[in-house]
């Protein structure tokens, strides 16, 4: 399966990256649906001990929808189409030094203001983006770069 990574112009900034298209967070799911999801252990007694202490909750609450703040910095920081890029990207060998001009010139970044946390990578222009394609398929990475919708 490959993945389809979407760059969006940004006036000043470059192209945004994304792993997938970009989107607005969807509305939250139920705690249980969310544990499900990203595999967290729920089941035993110190499963569930543990993660109503990491996460402030009941037993309870396992039905109720997460709460809207942790699951819009979650997709902001961990799961959104942005957060996606960030991750992958920052976890890569992306061959020479980001600033050595070789390679494809990539900014990381957390946050654009106060209050934000969304993690989100910019490639500083066109050559970057063709660079960075060229590296991924090096990796034999199934990542291909288009331009988003």
């Amino acid at each position: 399966m490959v993945d389809t990574m979407y760059w969006h112009e940004i006036p000043g900034e470059g192209y945004q990256l994304t792993l997938g298209p970009w989107r607005f967070a969807p509305p939250p799911p139920t705690w249980r649906q969310f544990f499900i999801r990203e595999g967290i252990p729920h089941r035993t007694d110190n499963e569930v001990e543990k993660i109503c202490s990491s996460h402030c909750i009941e037993p309870g609450d396992f039905d109720k929808p997460v709460q809207r703040r942790y699951w819009e910095d979650w997709f902001d920081i961990t799961g959104g189409p942005l957060a996606r890029a960030y991750h992958l990207l920052k976890t890569i060998d992306l061959g020479p030094e980001r600033a050595s001009g070789r390679g494809p010139l990539l900014e990381f970044n957390v946050g654009s203001h106060p209050g934000d946390n969304t993690h989100y990578v910019n490639a500083k222009d066109m050559l970057s983006l063709s660079l960075l394609q060229a590296r991924l398929i090096a990796l034999k990475l199934p990542v291909k770069i288009v331009e988003g919708e």
